[in-house]
Order: structure tokens, then C-alpha cells, then sequence
């Protein structure tokens, strides 16, 4: 739109009511595009004889309290004439009238900044005033100097705050827009939860609010300013609550466990409501308190209720204790608290739990089971009750029942064992002769049997302590040793009388180890009687010494009590006994003691008491043995019971019926109250210092026997073994050697010259053999005249042949000589020719030698024409000569003759020769 500056009725360009100059053109928010610039129109007048040449406005824009800039210089364009009294564009003028404009500019004013401005403008007409071409001239239009001014103010985008009505549906809320020019009016339209209000007019005040009054809870939107023509409308929505109150509530407890209490069902604020969830006065709760409806509240804020725990014991652990140490026990807890308890039962004592929650209470060397009592426990906040208890029990002390030598002779080369009895579970300490202290542990049922491998040294074994392993409890062992005798056999020395001739099997004599016995009785006796304490147990034991097995049916043991002639008890015995062992009897139904097992028991029959009396008789009631007195005087040591009599063996006629106290050793058991009782004897008795029996064997046949000497023993090797029946051990063997005896076996050979002739003289055995055995007889073959005693043959007399001669001596028991005989073969031979094989030489050849034996092997001499010869003669005619062979004598041989040819020499005769040629 156009607004005037200058100009009246129909030479005005605007609305009459635009008015430009000292106008206020409003105030406009900030970048709305409301308020621009867009340039200016003027009106011209020229005359017949003027000239308008050319328009412009000069403009400047500032802020009121700023200094003024320099000015901005528009050119206005001309823009129409004046036709017939009218504008083309409309409006009437006079002839002359012209416009100018240019309304193309588009300066938006809302982009200044905030704040109160002044537009100043004024106009530049050039022309000339008396020339139609000229432009010489120019018109101000510029209000004398002073412009032509207009006031606008730029206001920022409103802003909304807002106060929420002050009570629950009160209508004192209200909603304050800032960002107005101050003094403004504006019209405010807007919608009250979609009801339309307005519009109504507003002035900003000077701190350019407009501020909406007396509202109630709602929804406000579409907000809508209208001012100068503009509106400024707002997407802004403000909602009004009624106020929301937290209830709040004054503090409650905090309160021990278990504790009653309640929680206030009005706020502060005089809210009414209920709480969620359900009280609890067990532990600590965060609670919620819902308000009844209509009265503009919201849930509480957490609330929370402090309950403190009870302090509490978790846990009593009582340590057991052994004697002599001292009772704890460790309590658990809550941390820091006091414990108020009491020791069996006394007075109240307390105890601090420490930070850990853990105090521990000792009671110092208690003699019995110590009870604890917890009554009371207090933190500095809570107490609480208790009724609790816990024991420490004191500990048995662990103990050795038995130590026993499983076998208290070992022979050398054994092992030696012992059987510890006790606590189960518990190490034992120990030592063997006095050596370094070892331990052992006690099996589940508390044994243990300790062995040392083949001593060669008696064992003793001495228990120092002993520990339980599962209290830790030990006890310091005195007195409690068991010992292993090591018994070495000596190796057996014997005399050896090796067979004869006459008599071919040996005698052995041992000479060591003999037997050695302290008394030889003639019967069964009593050998020890016991009587335990307190009770009436008694054991009785009978010995055999009589060298024989016995049977006990024919015995019976008989019991006088008090000076009774007639036995109490007459009780038979059964079974066998053999040489140097014992039989132990129980009298009574008590338990047996000292790990004693009886042979034989009769429980009907009490135990023995000091005046009391015990007889071993035989089966036909002749007593042989007496222990005690008849009469029923007191005899026992002190004259009390519980004690040990044991039979001295030596010097005593054994069995005897007179009660002879010298004869028995007594032990008293002392205190009859407690049970002292040393029973390792009873089942242990001998007569023998040394008892051997001795054993010989040759790997076929062994012979057993008690007594030293061993006859009609066969050669052979063997060993001879001592056992020594007392304690059951055997001797290394001694080797011995039964040589048969030695028979000579006779040297018989000999020999004739043989063969010999018919003629030969009588002949003599040759016995020139060692050791020839004479006293034999000489047999032969049929046909030749022999001695039987000296051997000599004739041999005239006897038939040519070979014989076979025998000479046999006959055994002699007493020179240790064998039968024996030898043979020899003669012949007697008949006279036998010597023959040759003839030989032919040439004549004159070399002289041959002549054979030295016959074809029979004959030698002897040669003769030619009676004259002794060796060689051939070859230098004699040819012809036949005969050679005469005379045997050597001894050679059952007869003359033979050797016939030699001599062949006279060939004459040598040739051929006559060819002719010989030779050719080329």
C-alpha cells in the first residue's frame, strides 16, 4: 500500500488515512514479512516550457536510539502521463501531471533486529524550469530539511510462560506472553480446551507482556495477535494443570524387628489415602502412599521404614577338649553385638562379637562337659532373646589296653611280632631296645601288630604315648613293654660210631644240647591259682610233667570251701594233656580277664576266697595235689582276696597233698576295688630248663626222639636237628655221614704163558699182581690137569686145546673182603708145518734175502745142504734148489722147506736195419 507524504484530496496516491509522515507504522515480529519496503510513487507537474527530467527518494532506516546513516538513493522511473484528466492506471490529474515509480524494491524491515525504528525519506525532482530538454534545475522535497519520518518497532517471536492455578480446579492460573512492544494494544484470540475466547485487546505492559489472567486447568492453543493489520499467530500450547501435590509424610521409626507400629493415613498436606504394600515389621520395606481420588495427588514419593534386624547368633562351635586343656567355643553373629551368656549354668557374663561377626569364650582347664548358654544378644539397637545352648565334652583320654608279644619266644630266624591294643585310629609312639622313637597307627578296631623282621637280639618294645588322631588327645604311656626272648637252638654235636664189617649200621650219641629238668613229678599238679578283684573269677592251672600224655578223664578237680571236708565243686575234667603243657580251668560265670581263654570252664562253681581250698584228684577221688588249707584258717597274703600263687618248682615234691606255703610264690593284687590283676603268667608253666627233642633225617625216613642216642643208623648222609621243645625252636642241621664199611674187593688176576706146545713143561700161574689174593681155588675147562690150589698146569698130561681157567676167592666177613675171580685163557697147541711161497730169480741176479718168518709167522733158521743160510744164492745153475727152515723153539712148529727156482738168462738176438733216407 501506498502512504502520503505529502498532497491533498485528488493528488493524494493513497488512502487519505495512510499517512506516512510522523506515523506510527506498528509494531512487527521479527522476520514476519509484514512490514517492506517496496519504493515509492511521485507526482510531477510541468508547464508549457518546462522539464521533468528524472525522480528519486532517498531512504534511510535506524534505530531510534542509534545515530542516523546516510541515505539510500532509488530511482524512480517514469511511469505514466496524465490523458484526459485521468491516469491510465486510474485517479484524475490535469493536463501536465505525471507519475514516477518504481515499487520493485522488496526491503523487509521485520529482518532488523529487535528494537524501535525511524524510516526518513525525501524526494529528488531534476528539471529546468524554463526549457522543455534542459534538466538544469532541481527540487528538494524534503520537509524544509527536517524528512519525512515514520516511527516501527521489531519485536521478537512471543515467548508462553505460565503459572499453574494455585489449588486443586482454582482459576488463578494465568499465562504471561513476552516479546510485545511495550504499550502495544493487540487483539488476542485463542482456544480454552477448543473454545474459542476473544478477541480481546491487550496492552503490552513496559515489559512488553501480555499477561492472561484468572484461568482455570486447561489446554490453551491457537494464540493469535493482531495488530496494525497483522496477525501473529502461535502453534504454541500451554496446558494448565491443577496443581499435583506429593503427599509427604514426617519420618517414622526406624524400629527393631517384630516391632508394632503404623503409618499415618493423612499427609502432611492433609491428603487421605492407603499404603502399599501391607506392613511389615520384619525387615526394612519401601512403601507407597496412594492418595484417594479427587483431590489432586499423586502417589508419595518412596517411603521407606527402617527395620533394623534382631542381632542374631549364626552359629556355636564348641571345641571338645582333652584333659588338662582348656574348653572354646567360637560364636558367629551379627558384627559388633553384645552377647550375654552363662558357663554351666552360672552367672551372666557378656562377650563382644567382633567387626568379623566372631568372638570366641574359653573356659580354662574345666574338669567335666561344659555347657554354654547364650541369653541375650544387643547390638547398640536391637536386642534379642536367645535360648541357646552348645557342650564342649571333654575328651577321652586314648589309651593302650594290651601290648602282647604275639609269641614272647621267637626262634632265631623268625619275626617277632606284637599285638598293640587301644583307642582306634590312635598313633602310638614306641621304641625297640631303647632306640628311636617310631609310631604306629591303630587300626579301626584299635590293633596293630608290629613286627621286626628276623631279630637276631631279644626285643623289647616300650610304648612312650599314645595320640588320638581325631581329638588330638594324647596320654604319656609308663609301664606298658612287651618283650621277645630270642631263643638260638644251638647246632646239635653228636658222636658218630661209623659200621663195621660185622656190623654194618652206625650209632649216633648227641652230646649237645641235652635236656634239663628241675623237678620230675610223678603226677599232674597245680601249678598257679589265681583270684580276680574285685569279683569271684579264679583260674586253676594243672601241669604235666610225667614225660607222657595224659588224659584228664581220669582226673577231677575239687573245690572245699571254708573249712568244708566235702568238696563244693566236684567237677571232672575231659580231654588230653600232653608232656610239659598246662590246662587251665575258669571257675565262676565271670567274665574272663587278662585276655585269659580257659581249656576247660565251669560256671557253676565260685571262684576261691582266703581260706578256701582246690584239689586235683583222680577219677576215683585219690587226691594227688592241694592247694590251700582244709581247716579254713586264713592264709592268703594279708589275708585279704585278689592274688597269684604260682608253684616254685624247685625243691618240692611234686604232686604233694600237704599245703606247704613255702612251696608257692604269692602276689598280692592289692586294693580290692579295682581290677590290678597280672594274669600273663596263667597258661605258661615248665619244669624244663632246657627240653629237646632231637630229629634225624636222610631226605626218606626222618626218626624223632627225646632221647640222645640213635642206633642201627644205615649209611647214608643226614642232618640232625634239635628242637627245643620249650619254646618250639629248631637248630641250624649238623650234617652227618654214615659210611657203609669198606669191604676190600680181592685182586685175583693172573695169567699163564700161553699158547704152548703139547710138549711145553708144567706151567705156573703168574699172581704177581698187587695185593694178589691167595687162598683162592683154580678151576678149568674139561681136559686140562690144573691144581686147584697152586695152579699149576700139566701140561703133558693134558689135552691139546684152549682152556679157560677160573680163580675164585670167597668173601671174608671179618678181613672186610668181597668175593671175587678172574679168568684166563691157555692154549695147548699141537705142532704146526712151516710153509713158504715159492721164489724164481734169474741167474745171477741179485742176491735175494730169505723170508725171517713162514706164511704161519713162524721164525727160525735156514740151511742149504746143511749149511746155514739167509740169502739166495743166484750165482749157481738154473734149477730148482730146496731151502730147510728150522723153527725157533717155543713155537709149536715143525721143519718146512722153501723150494727156489733159478731161471738160466735169455741169449739177446736183433734184425737187421733198413735203409734210412732223408728227404728234402
Amino acid at each position: 500500500m501506498f502512504f502520503n507524504i505529502t498532497g491533498s484530496g485528488n493528488d493524494l496516491i493513497g488512502s487519505s488515512a495512510n499517512v506516512f509522515p510522523n506515523s506510527n507504522l506498528g509494531t512487527y515480529v521479527q522476520n514476519s514479512g509484514n512490514l517492506i519496503f517496496k519504493g515509492a510513487e511521485l507526482k510531477t507537474f510541468k508547464g508549457i516550457s518546462s522539464n521533468v527530467c528524472g525522480v528519486n527518494i532517498n531512504y534511510r532506516v535506524y534505530e531510534i536510539s542509534a545515530t542516523p546513516g546516510v541515505f539510500t538513493t532509488l530511482t524512480l522511473p517514469f511511469f505514466e502521463d496524465c490523458v484526459s484528466g485521468s491516469f491510465p492506471t486510474g485517479g484524475t490529474c490535469d493536463a501536465g501531471d505525471q507519475k514516477w515509480q518504481d515499487v520493485s524494491s522488496m526491503l523487509d524491515l521485520t529482518t532488523l533486529a529487535t528494537g524501535n525504528y525511524r524510516i526518513e525519506v525525501y524526494f529528488e525532482v531534476t528539471g529546468d524550469y524554463d526549457s522543455l530538454i534542459d534538466c538544469n534545475d532541481t527540487i528538494l522535497v524534503d520537509n524544509n530539511g527536517s524528512y519525512y519520518t515514520a516511527t516501527f518497532s521489531i519485536q521478537s517471536t512471543p515467548t508462553f510462560t505460565y503459572v499453574e492455578p494455585g489449588f486443586c480446579n482454582a482459576t488463578n492460573g494465568s499465562i504471561t506472553i513476552s516479546g510485545f512492544n511495550p504499550s502495544d494494544q493487540y487483539s488476542v484470540t485463542y482456544t480454552d480446551d477448543g473454545i474459542v475466547v476473544g478477541p480481546t485487546n491487550y496492552y503490552a505492559n513496559l515489559s512488553g507482556q501480555i499477561i492472561l489472567n484468572g484461568l482455570n486447568a486447561g489446554v490453551y492453543s491457537n494464540f493469535n495477535f493482531s495488530i496494525n493489520g497483522c496477525n501473529l499467530s502461535s502453534t504454541n500450547t500451554i496446558t494448565l494443570v491443577n496443581p499435583v501435590i506429593t503427599p509427604t509424610f514426617n519420618q517414622i521409626g526406624p524400629f527393631c524387628a517384630g516391632t508394632t507400629f503404623s503409618l499415618p493415613i493423612t499427609s502432611n498436606e492433609g491428603i487421605t489415602g492407603s499404603w502399599t504394600p501391607a506392613l511389615n515389621n520384619t525387615q526394612t520395606t519401601v512403601y507407597t502412599f496412594v492418595p484417594n481420588a479427587n483431590q489432586c495427588a499423586v502417589n508419595s514419593n518412596p517411603y521407606t521404614v527402617i527395620i533394623n534386624p534382631l542381632p542374631f547368633i549364626t552359629q556355636i562351635a564348641p571345641v571338645d577338649f582333652c584333659p588338662g586343656a582348656n574348653a572354646s567355643f567360637t560364636i558367629e553373629g551379627s558384627a559388633n553385638a553384645t552377647v550375654s551368656y552363662q558357663i554351666n549354668s552360672g552367672a551372666t557374663q557378656t562377650v563382644v562379637l567382633g567387626a568379623n561377626g566372631i568372638a570366641t569364650i574359653t573356659v580354662n582347664n574345666p574338669t567335666a562337659n561344659v555347657v554354654l548358654t547364650l541369653s541375650l544378644i544387643n547390638d547398640g539397637t536391637c536386642t534379642n532373646t536367645l535360648n541357646s545352648t552348645a557342650t564342649a565334652n571333654l575328651l577321652p583320654l586314648p589309651n593302650v589296653s594290651s601290648l602282647v608279644a604275639t609269641n614272647p619266644i621267637v626262634c632265631l630266624g623268625s619275626d617277632a611280632s606284637f599285638t598293640i591294643t587301644g583307642t582306634p585310629n590312635a598313633t602310638v609312639t614306641y621304641t625297640i631296645n631303647t632306640g628311636a622313637n617310631q609310631t604306629l597307627t591303630l587300626n579301626a578296631s584299635g590293633t596293630f601288630t608290629l613286627v621286626v623282621s628276623s631279630p637276631v637280639t631279644d626285643i623289647q618294645v616300650v610304648l612312650v604315648d599314645i595320640t588320638n588322631s581325631l581329638t588330638t588327645c594324647s596320654r604319656v604311656l609308663t609301664g606298658i613293654s612287651a618283650t621277645a626272648t630270642i631263643v638260638t637252638v644251638p647246632i646239635p654235636t653228636a658222636t658218630v660210631t661209623q659200621p663195621t664189617c660185622v656190623d654194618p649200621s652206625a650209632t649216633i650219641e648227641v652230646t649237645s644240647p641235652l635236656i634239663n629238668q628241675l623237678n620230675y613229678p610223678s603226677d599232674l599238679f597245680i601249678s598257679e591259682v589265681t583270684d580276680a578283684q574285685p569279683g569271684s573269677l579264679t583260674y586253676v592251672e594243672i601241669y604235666n610233667g610225667t614225660g607222657a600224655t595224659v588224659n584228664l578223664s581220669n582226673y577231677k578237680l575239687k573245690v572245699y570251701t571254708n573249712g568244708n571236708p566235702t568238696a563244693v565243686c566236684d567237677l571232672p575234667l575231659s580231654g588230653t594233656l600232653i608232656n610239659d603243657d598246662v590246662v587251665v580251668i575258669k571257675l565262676s560265670s565271670s567274665a574272663n580277664e587278662g585276655g585269659v581263654v580257659p581249656d576247660l570252664s565251669f560256671t557253676t562253681c565260685s571262684g576261691v576266697n582266703n581260706n578256701d581250698k582246690i584239689a586235683i584228684a583222680t577219677s576215683s577221688d585219690v587226691e594227688l595235689d592241694v592247694w590251700g588249707t582244709s581247716d579254713g584258717s586264713l592264709f592268703t597274703p594279708a589275708f585279704g582276696v585278689g592274688y597269684n600263687y604260682q608253684r616254685i618248682a624247685t625243691g618240692t615234691v611234686l604232686p604233694s597233698i600237704t599245703w606247704n606255703p613255702a612251696d608257692w610264690m604269692a602276689v598280692d593284687w592289692g586294693n580290692p576295688t579295682a581290677t590290678n590283676g597280672d594274669y600273663s603268667n596263667v597258661g605258661v608253666y615248665s619244669l624244663f630248663v632246657s627240653n629237646y627233642e632231637y630229629i634225624l633225617s636222610n631226605t626218606t625216613t626222618t626218626q624223632t626222639q627225646t632221647t640222645a642216642t640213635y642206633t642201627g643208623v644205615v649209611p647214608g648222609s643226614y642232618t640232625l636237628v634239635a628242637h627245643d621243645m620249650v619254646n618250639n625252636c629248631f637248630s641250624l642241621p649238623l650234617n652227618l655221614t654214615i659210611n657203609p664199611p669198606v669191604f676190600a674187593n680181592p685182586v685175583t688176576s693172573f695169567s699163564y704163558t700161553t699158547p704152548v706146545c703139547q710138549d711145553s713143561a708144567n706151567l705156573l700161574p703168574d699172581t704177581s699182581a698187587t695185593g694178589f689174593t691167595t687162598g683162592g681155588l683154580f678151576t678149568s675147562t674139561t681136559g686140562l690137569v690144573i691144581n686147584a690150589t697152586s695152579g699149576e698146569i700139566d701140561v703133558l698130561n693134558s689135552t691139546i686145546g684152549n682152556y679157560v681157567i677160573t680163580y675164585t676167592v670167597a668173601s671174608n666177613v671179618s678181613n672186610c673182603l668181597n668175593g671175587g675171580s678172574s679168568t684166563f685163557t691157555i692154549v695147548i697147541q699141537s705142532f704146526t708145518p712151516a710153509t713158504f711161497t715159492s721164489i724164481s730169480l734169474c741167474e745171477d741176479a741179485t742176491m735175494a734175502s730169505l723170508p725171517l718168518n713162514s706164511v704161519e709167522g713162524f721164525s727160525g733158521q735156514w740151511t742149504l745142504a746143511g749149511n746155514p743160510v739167509t740169502m739166495i744164492d743166484t750165482n749157481v745153475l738154473p734149477g730148482n734148489y730146496q731151502y730147510i727152515f728150522t723153527p725157533d723153539p717155543g713155537q709149536c712148529a715143525s721143519a718146512g722147506t722153501l723150494v727156489v727156482t733159478i731161471d738160466a738168462r735169455d741169449t739177446t738176438s736183433f734184425n737187421p736195419l733198413k735203409s734210412l733216407y732223408r728227404f728234402k
